[in-house]
């Protein structure tokens, strides 16, 4: 029957009927290596100067506002303000000579993370520096800086109703896009955000390493090079996330996202 057909083929391309390139066959090639591609990671995070990073330690304003500029403002320059801006004095409680002055005025001028208005008791514009971010406060921090934010059924958290309504749609969306899942059900949005949980979300954000159980299935090079910590141990949940955050590196990623490769730079 196979060699019939041949024939039957043959006799076809012969009287025209059939076009030639049908009577062609691809030649027999090796198998294309899977294509990767490495990308250079600069470390957002830092530690104190006694070696311990707080991974428990609640997140304040001021650190808040230095990943937002070290990490998501394409065009920020360090020691220097906004193109544009001459002077930042708008809150009464950031002053030049503080370690977070440009930080704090590259995420206000690009609209991150706002202050308190004046009120009775505070007659001048605040910051607050120095407190402790929410975890609302936080993604919605993170969501502004896509520049959009999605309005649409309750995040499927059993504390949704204790959500202020401000908050709900920068939730929303970070839960959509997969960066926020909650514990046990709950969102917790009026808890202060920990070190280690904003590592967290904002490697989810930058595809890099989150948890022990994507560094298992990643060939690390050189871990001794990488940034160590006195109170970070390689047996606790947030060590993956806590080393991507710190340390320079480059990635190599295979074409469906996951990392393959890291080398500590």
């Amino acid at each position: 029957m196979k060699r019939f057909f041949v024939l039957f083929l043959i006799v076809l391309l012969l009287v025209g009927l059939v076009p030639p390139v049908l009577a062609y066959t691809e030649p027999e090639m090796e198998e294309m290596p899977e294509f990767e591609w490495t990308e250079l990671h600069l470390a957002y995070m830092q530690g104190d100067t006694y070696g311990n990073f707080r991974p428990m330690a609640n997140i304040t304003r001021a650190e808040v506002s230095a990943i937002l500029a070290r990490t998501f403002i394409t065009d920020f320059v360090p020691g220097e303000l906004p193109a544009g801006m001459e002077a930042f004095d708008f809150f009464v409680d950031v002053h030049p000579d503080d370690w977070f002055f440009y930080y704090v005025a590259w995420a206000y001028h690009e609209g991150l993370i706002l202050g308190s208005p004046p009120n009775a008791i505070h007659p001048y514009p605040r910051f607050r520096p120095g407190y402790a971010m929410r975890r609302d406060e936080v993604v919605a921090a993170l969501v502004r800086v896509d520049g959009a934010y999605e309005i649409s059924e309750p995040a499927p958290f059993l504390d949704w109703e204790q959500t202020f309504p401000w908050a709900r749609p920068y939730i929303y969306t970070a839960y959509q896009k997969g960066w926020v899942f909650g514990a046990g059900g709950y969102f917790r949005p009026l808890t202060p955000i920990t070190r280690a949980e904003v590592a967290t979300i904002v490697n989810r954000i930058l595809g890099r390493v989150t948890s022990m159980r994507d560094l298992e299935h990643v060939e690390v090079e050189n871990l001794g090079a990488a940034r160590n910590f006195l109170d970070v141990s390689v047996y606790e949940w947030y060590f993956a996330a806590v080393l991507a955050a710190t340390s320079q590196h480059e990635l190599r990623r295979a074409p469906d996202w996951t990392v393959r490769w890291m080398h500590f730079v």
